[in-house]
């Protein structure tokens, strides 16, 4: 009896561990890291950041609308383009796609 308590009182802590680890957090720097190199035009940390903050918002929106990964990716490209041409950046669309697509893999 003693020893089923204690199987027990493990394997309840075990599960409540389970639950309570940390959620995976956005990494700026891993963010920056796949950036380089993929792009056609330079950007500051300051500005990458603030475009792939751009796709994280228009992502997590689109997902929350019940619009599909795919088309949450190409609202998220929509919304790079429109916040580089705001902050006087001329960036073609593969460099957005790449922002949204490192965002979406270390930022949101």
């Amino acid at each position: 009896m003693l020893i089923s308590q204690t199987c027990l009182t493990a394997v309840a802590a075990t599960g409540f561990m389970l639950c309570a680890a940390p959620v995976a957090s956005a990494d700026q720097n891993m963010y920056l890291n796949e950036l380089q190199g993929k792009l056609f035009v330079s950007l500051t940390n300051n500005q990458a950041l603030h475009l792939g903050n751009a796709a994280c918002g228009a992502m997590g929106s689109a997902i929350n609308s019940g619009m599909s990964m795919g088309n949450a990716r190409h609202q998220g490209d929509l919304a790079v383009a429109n916040a580089a041409q705001q902050i006087g950046i001329d960036l073609d669309l593969a460099s957005a796609m790449h922002v949204t697509e490192g965002a979406e893999h270390n930022l949101c």
